[in-house]
């Protein structure tokens, strides 16, 4: 677990468009000439990715570009986030290799998506 907790002065829950989960390929492949290819694990515990949007407006969009730059060191430390699929499960997550991406939608909306990888 981390010190830094996800805010509770922005959204819980990501939308449900857009918010995606996948395990990352943990083995490895080694082809031969003849015969099939022999595999094996890479690690013993394996990294997931996730991404995650959230609806925010601007006064929320404010506090997570603070809490990014500031208590994540723009995206280098990890940080506690409720699982978006369970509230009641805390993940230990840290940006992948993006920062977010923001779109504003209306005057008072922003979608901002979390590329994210959910730590061991």
């Amino acid at each position: 677990m981390s010190e830094r907790i996800w805010p509770a002065t922005l959204p819980k829950s990501p939308l449900v468009k857009g918010f995606w989960r996948e395990p990352r390929p943990n083995f490895v492949q080694s082809k031969f000439e003849a015969g099939p290819p022999s595999t094996r694990l890479r690690t013993t515990v394996n990294l997931v990715d996730m991404d995650c949007p959230y609806s925010m407006t601007p006064v929320q969009f404010a506090a997570f570009k603070n809490f990014f730059e500031v208590s994540l060191a723009f995206g280098a430390l990890d940080f506690d986030l409720p699982d978006p699929e369970d509230e009641n499960i805390t993940l230990n997550v840290q940006f992948r290799e993006k920062a977010y991406r923001q779109t504003k939608v209306t005057a008072q909306e922003y979608i901002v998506s979390l590329p994210l990888m959910i730590l061991p």
